[in-house]
């Protein structure tokens, strides 16, 4: 399967880029001001080192865009989007290529709140939760009832009771559109997880808007079952 990857890489730089060995220049354009390198892979190769000397487009680039995020553009017609983000080393000349998953940016978000302590606090009962919004459509849920359903979901569905729903079932169309109504929640102190707290402000903070098209877009073209 072949794919485009686009790359955001700074001018007059060489860089070694982890890319498969099948590898291989396209052009290099620029869009909203920025350089993109654009290279067709084979996915099913190994990552190897590849070194590219990009040239000179006349653009000019300041320290500040040496960190971009660069898309993984899946088929067209499969509407499906992968994100990557490239950390530029600049004494080692090299770009290390890490994956902005789908998976990761909804697991970090929801184990950002503390769902079993708000369960013994208050008696919540997520699967009334659930059930309501299953059969209705709506979450009829105060700001830290939905953070709660959202981590008592991501539990169920990454190892408990609903491990085996696939992911167009019902339930992962519940628990995405959970996404959209609390990434941006305040999480209460009682309720605070201070290791995803830190990793979502670092990793998925300054690139929420990147991560929202992420999900969107697998939300919005996966066939969801009834």
């Amino acid at each position: 399967m072949e794919t485009v990857y686009q790359y955001p890489i700074p001018l007059e730089r060489e860089f070694q880029i982890e890319l498969p060995t099948s590898a291989s220049i396209l052009t290099v354009q620029v869009q909203d001001g920025k350089p993109y390198l654009w290279a067709r892979v084979n996915t099913a190769t190994p990552r190897v080192p590849r070194r590219f000397q990009l040239i000179e487009t006349g653009q000019s680039l300041e320290e500040s865009h040496l960190v971009h995020i660069a898309s993984f553009l899946g088929v067209p017609d499969r509407g499906m989007m992968h994100l990557f983000e490239l950390v530029p080393d600049i004494e080692a000349g090299k770009l290390q290529l890490l994956q902005l998953d789908e998976k990761k940016v909804l697991t970090c978000c929801a184990l950002r709140f503390n769902g079993w302590q708000y369960v013994d606090d208050f008696l919540f009962d997520y699967r009334e939760a659930l059930d309501h919004y299953l059969a209705s459509g709506d979450w009829d849920l105060t700001p830290p009832e939905q953070l709660a359903t959202f981590f008592l979901l991501q539990r169920a569905l990454s190892k408990w009771d609903l491990a085996d729903e696939p992911e167009n079932s019902r339930h992962w169309r519940a628990f995405r559109s959970l996404f959209f109504r609390v990434y941006n929640y305040e999480i209460p102190e009682k309720y605070r997880i201070a290791e995803y707290i830190d990793k979502w402000n670092r990793n998925y903070v300054p690139r929420l808007q990147q991560c929202l098209d992420l999900v969107r877009n697998v939300h919005s073209n996966v066939q969801y079952k009834e």
